[in-house]
């Protein structure tokens, strides 16, 4: 799984299922781009499409149950080794970081 993939499966474990076309206005790819990373995480067993029932020209994407369980067993390791190096920073300094990385994720580009 590449990082455009996990990308794609943090916002849907963030905001819950979400179109083809709202994935890609939140990851910057084109439709394209979405339809081959979502062929690969189906094919994987990652996600699943489902009809929206909304609006039955487009389909949601789901994450399967599991995924994430599979996830978190593949990046057990690192896991660890960034909880104990972490540890190794006093809470107001991680605050500090937290608040940094918050405000940097909300910035929008400037539309074009």
């Amino acid at each position: 799984m590449n990082q455009t993939d996990m990308q794609c499966v943090h916002l849907l474990e963030l905001m819950g299922p979400l179109t083809p076309g709202k994935l890609a206005e939140c990851t910057g790819l084109t439709t394209g781009g979405v339809t081959v990373v979502l062929d690969r995480l189906e094919r994987a067993g990652l996600v699943r499409r489902e009809r929206n029932p909304h609006d039955r020209r487009s389909v949601l994407i789901h994450l399967q149950p599991e995924t994430l369980g599979r996830i978190d067993a593949h990046y057990a390791g690192i896991h660890a080794q960034l909880g104990a190096f972490l540890a190794t920073y006093p809470e107001h300094d991680l605050k500090t970081v937290l608040e940094f990385l918050t405000k940097i994720n909300s910035m929008r580009t400037p539309a074009k």
